[in-house]
């Protein structure tokens, strides 16, 4: 709570700790050796008053705000274009237009069961959004550098993943990139996953592409409170893009998964005590899920995992879908959809 007292933050500073009694002791001492106690240092409400009344504040917001909306050189410059909507630049790797509404029909589509879908990522407990969410600066040794170089973009001028949210490709090709990510179907840290059958080690985003080619959905495999964090909308983003159809995890943090049926994405937890060492899941299985048109809120699932070596293992899942409203986001493909189909439909009334 002192955070919000930027006099008691330099005070802390002073003291050189947090864990100190102001009332009884010092935060430091004089030249002489006497202490120096906060009460000597803060200022009465007379002297912040006499302080802040020689502020000229009405010259200052007018002089700030004259030519507030002339801009600088290159402000001046920009020939804008007399349109209604936005003009997407096709040479631009910032901003892009994205896919989440291309292709909305009137009507949402049938939804289909999950069938024969594979493990893209096995992972613990606790995996943070922002393991998930591309951030920081881009790695050059990473498929969105490998797409920035393509482009013709410097590496000078790679810039960072925050810059470029606007841009999906390079978002999603950074999603699960995080240099700590703990993918248990691999033995290295990283974004990286085995391609299966074949076994092959490649990154999440590339195995992505290669599942996407053989029309294999995806699934991912998690612990307990999946999606904790801060790197909130781009974590559902790019699992989407990367063709993740479901996640399967022991419990989630609330606005993850708010985000997750947000993005269209089935949300399922294991039951009381299971996960996946219990239940004996290797991420190797080949998965499906059925029964998804009769989805309600709060129902039980039951998802086959066929093993590699041969039979079937079934398990109980609770479907995450908590509302009405969230079933119709599911059913629509993710919120924008909903949305996009809601205006559609009142410009035919």
């Amino acid at each position: 709570n002192y955070l919000a007292s930027p006099p008691l933050v330099v005070a802390f500073a002073l003291a050189g700790t947090v864990d100190i009694d102001f009332s009884s002791q010092p935060l430091g001492t004089t030249a002489s050796g006497q202490p120096v106690m906060l009460d000597d240092l803060w200022p009465s409400d007379q002297e912040i008053d006499r302080a802040v009344s020689q502020i000229p504040w009405e010259k200052l917001f007018a002089a700030e705000y004259s030519d507030l909306f002339s801009g600088d050189q290159r402000w001046q410059q920009l020939q804008p274009e007399s349109s209604p909507v936005y003009s997407w630049d096709d040479q631009s790797t910032y901003i892009k237009q994205p896919p989440f509404v291309q292709g909305v029909t009137p009507q949402h589509p049938l939804v289909e069961d999950i069938v024969d879908a594979r493990c893209l990522a096995l992972l613990g407990d606790s995996v943070t959004t922002d393991h998930i969410s591309p951030a920081g600066d881009i790695p050059l040794d990473s498929p969105a550098a490998d797409y920035l170089r393509e482009q013709g973009v410097a590496q000078a001028d790679f810039n960072t993943y925050g810059s470029r949210r606007g841009n999906h490709q390079v978002m999603v090709r950074g999603t699960f990139g995080n240099l700590r990510l703990d993918n248990k179907l691999v033995d290295r840290e990283g974004g990286y996953t085995r391609y299966l059958p074949d076994d092959q080690l490649m990154s999440i985003y590339q195995a992505s592409l290669r599942y996407s080619e053989q029309q294999t959905p995806l699934v991912i495999l998690a612990g307990k409170q999946y999606g904790t964090g801060s790197s909130r909308d781009w974590a559902a983003k790019g699992t989407q893009l990367l063709g993740v159809k479901a996640v399967i995890a022991e419990s989630y943090e609330r606005i993850h998964r708010s985000n997750l049926i947000g993005m269209g994405l089935l949300r399922l937890q294991f039951n009381s005590s299971d996960s996946c060492r219990t239940v004996g899941l290797s991420g190797e299985e080949i998965f499906t899920i059925r029964g998804l048109q009769q989805l309600k809120p709060g129902m039980q699932l039951t998802v086959e995992a066929k093993k590699p070596e041969g039979g079937c293992t079934e398990f109980q899942v609770l479907c995450r879908i908590d509302t009405a409203v969230e079933l119709q986001y599911y059913q629509h493909g993710g919120i924008l959809p909903f949305v996009l189909r809601k205006f559609l439909a009142r410009a035919t009334d």
